[in-house]
């Protein structure tokens, strides 16, 4: 090569980086601007702390509602009836 060609040939390089460069600054950009925007919908959201990157769902405590159980009979009623459901499901499929 000639020097002349090696210059040329660097010059088209150089500014091939420097399209790159701004292309990929302008889609930084954009990035940056979708998570700004993100961030402040997830701010506006009910129960919702947004700190940097995380967001972090706050717990809603009801301190006096109980916990609601289920009897025993209860328990065998339904495990009775889910049998009785899947019973009929084999029954169906085998034919």
């Amino acid at each position: 090569m000639v020097p002349d060609d090696i210059g040329a040939a660097l010059d088209k390089v150089g500014a091939r980086l420097d399209e790159w460069k701004q292309q990929r600054e302008f889609i930084a950009a954009q990035i940056e601007e979708i998570v700004n925007r993100a961030t402040r919908m997830l701010k506006e959201l009910d129960n919702t702390n947004v700190t940097g990157r995380r967001v972090e769902r706050i717990a809603v405590i009801k301190p006096h509602e109980k916990k609601r159980r289920l009897s025993a009979a209860a328990k065998a009623r339904i495990s009775h009836a889910q049998k009785k459901r899947w019973a009929a499901w084999r029954k169906a499929k085998t034919g």
